[in-house]
């Protein structure tokens, strides 16, 4: 498997990581469906905010080779506004976050960005002219 191979391809990497388990605990099934189990029972006494940072954390480390701290400062840096539109992150319920924005080539980090205008500047990177034709438009 390719390093964020779970990032690009959830469920194929889910279909892996399965056979890979089904493979290694074949001949003590009942061993991996201990393991499962307390896994549920850890993950159940985990609290919601445990369970999140965690998510996070993992998802930085994994994604971009960031800790919490370095996005923390980088977000300090930025003074806890998008990069671009200068706005604060939206509090919606499902996150209240700036997105961490990256060359998909180089995988340097160029800044954080409120999901609106990551969207936009993952148009600008991937279709040539992009800009220009936006530019075009608005100005019709």
């Amino acid at each position: 498997m390719r390093r964020n191979e779970h990032a690009i391809n959830p469920e194929g990497y889910r279909a892996y990581y399965r056979a890979y388990m089904k493979k290694r605990f074949a001949e003590k099934p009942e061993v991996w469906e201990r393991q499962k189990e307390a896994t549920r029972r850890w993950r159940a006494r985990q609290s919601p905010e445990t369970q999140r940072l965690r998510a996070r954390k993992h998802n930085l480390q994994s994604q971009y080779r960031l800790s919490l701290e370095q996005y923390d400062a980088l977000l300090t840096t930025q003074g806890g506004v998008c990069a671009i539109c200068l706005q604060p992150p939206p509090r919606t319920q499902k996150t209240s976050v700036l997105e961490v924005d990256h060359n998909h080539e180089t995988g340097e980090i160029r800044g954080l960005l409120c999901h609106v205008c990551n969207q936009g500047m993952i148009a600008v990177d991937r279709r040539e002219g992009w800009l220009e034709n936006a530019r075009k438009y608005v100005e019709r």
